[in-house]
């Protein structure tokens, strides 16, 4: 529901705003006896009284009321029109209508000399003033078999029928609208939500079709900044990689000619030579790290992905966890390890545990234990799978928590290569575990230390 909010407001106040004119304007124009259909029937109706007229006036002054009534009949009979005349006294020539009816009639046809509809009673008349070829003056009156508006409930009702039809109709009019205007800003927020997730290739002008208007020059803007954006992240992307890559033929020569060189120097260089091969190992590390990092932001296409057990992951990596943490006086356990069984890819799930686990071990506390914990979460709408790693070091400041997983991101000065790593550690745990669909999140423990959560779609 919430995705389609601007489409409900929309429609709901167009449709609001149609309805109100709908019904003010039958409202109005019941009130007042007006509006086009009101006044077709007093054009149309009254062209045909005007020829009754004429001749009930001829046949009244040529010859008698007899004949007059027997005119009036047949009309009554091929057209359906009761038709009454009315002498310039205002009496009704046949005695058809009582006289009050006669007051109304006429005096409404003597003021505006015009065809005017006339409700008297149940009685329903078109009446307007004519002139004989004598000179003298008469009011002709029909009325009507089928009246315009009814009466009583079968009047309300059929006024009620039109207004609900017309409303209906600008109900499908206004739901037209709504959803011309609004399709697409959902298009281009889902656009926008498709390219934060890291979908760098999604595009929206294409589904603007052929409109020409600020909404499809905004999604066309859009476009353009996405297509800047990728080509700027792919270059870097293939910097990074082209870079490593280059990188690791010198150091490999690097490692040969060190070999050589601790065949042939004295003793009191091999510390600076081990030195060295050190700082060689640790650039050798990063750039494989860089490399990892660019495998998992090109896409799940580029993986191989198979059934994976996670609670043996687990095990092995606390095996080798501990056996590092020892020398450092700190341990790794596990607290809890349910079976759990994942489909994805074995070495990128192990990078992003472990390193997890090795900065854990960096931080926390000598004579400390890292604890690691893995389980099966059930939930109504979805199952997960939790990984816990916590620590009993400092912690991180609340404010740079959010950043943790950023690359080549330390938390503090304090934090530099020597302690804290060359910061790509997590940043590659982070697209590691969304690359299978998980989120990673740290928090600061109670009390004190860091715990860090994966948590992943379970099968």
């Amino acid at each position: 529901m919430a995705k389609h909010r601007i489409f409900i407001r929309i429609y709901l106040w167009f449709w609001l705003a149609m309805a109100v004119i709908i019904v003010s304007h039958g409202t109005i124009d019941r009130i007042t006896q007006s509006g086009p259909m009101i006044d077709h029937i007093k054009h149309v109706d009254g062209n045909s009284l005007t020829l009754f007229g004429h001749a009930a006036v001829d046949m009244y002054e040529r010859e008698d009321v007899n004949s007059l009534e027997n005119l009036l009949n047949r009309l009554k009979k091929t057209t359906g029109i009761h038709i009454f005349l009315f002498d310039s006294e205002n009496n009704e020539l046949l005695d058809q209508v009582r006289s009050d009816e006669v007051d109304n009639i006429t005096e409404i046809a003597t003021k505006s000399g015009n065809t005017e509809l006339v409700f008297s009673g149940n009685m329903h008349f078109v009446a307007l003033s004519i002139g004989s070829s004598r000179g003298n003056r008469y009011i002709i009156a029909g009325e009507y078999p089928h009246p315009p508006h009814g009466d009583g409930i079968n009047n309300l009702s059929s006024f009620l029928l039109h207004q609900l039809f017309a409303i209906l109709v600008s109900g499908a009019i206004c739901y037209w609208l709504a959803l011309y205007f609004s399709s697409p800003i959902v298009k281009l927020g889902n656009a926008v939500r498709q390219f934060a997730a890291g979908n760098l290739s999604v595009r929206v002008g294409p589904a603007m079709g052929k409109r020409k208007d600020e909404i499809s020059a905004l999604a066309f803007a859009f476009d353009r900044m996405a297509d800047r954006i990728e080509s700027l992240l792919t270059a870097q992307r293939n910097l990074l990689r082209d870079v490593s890559h280059e990188l690791r033929s010198p150091l490999a020569r690097l490692k040969v000619a060190l070999e050589l060189c601790r065949q042939k120097c004295n003793p009191e260089s091999m510390k600076s030579l081990g030195r060295i091969e050190n700082e060689a190992d640790k650039l050798n590390e990063m750039i494989g790290q860089i490399l990892v990092m660019n495998l998992t932001e090109t896409g799940t296409s580029v993986i191989e992905k198979a059934e994976v057990d996670l609670a043996k992951l687990i095990r092995d990596i606390v095996d080798d966890a501990n056996f590092e943490a020892n020398n450092m006086d700190r341990s790794v356990e596990i607290l809890m390890c349910e079976e759990c069984t994942l489909s994805g890819n074995e070495e990128l799930l192990r990078r992003a545990v472990e390193n997890i686990v090795r900065n854990a071990i960096l931080y926390t506390a000598e004579g400390s234990v890292v604890e690691i914990s893995l389980s099966y979460v059930r939930n109504k709408n979805n199952n997960n799978i939790s990984i816990t790693v916590r620590d009993y070091g400092p912690g991180v400041p609340e404010k740079e928590i959010e950043h943790l997983f950023e690359p080549f991101y330390r938390v503090g000065d304090d934090r530099d290569r020597q302690s804290g790593g060359t910061g790509i550690g997590l940043a590659i745990t982070r697209a590691a575990v969304e690359l299978h669909g998980g989120k990673v999140t740290a928090s600061n423990a109670p009390g004190v230390g860091l715990c860090v959560e994966v948590k992943l779609p379970a099968a």
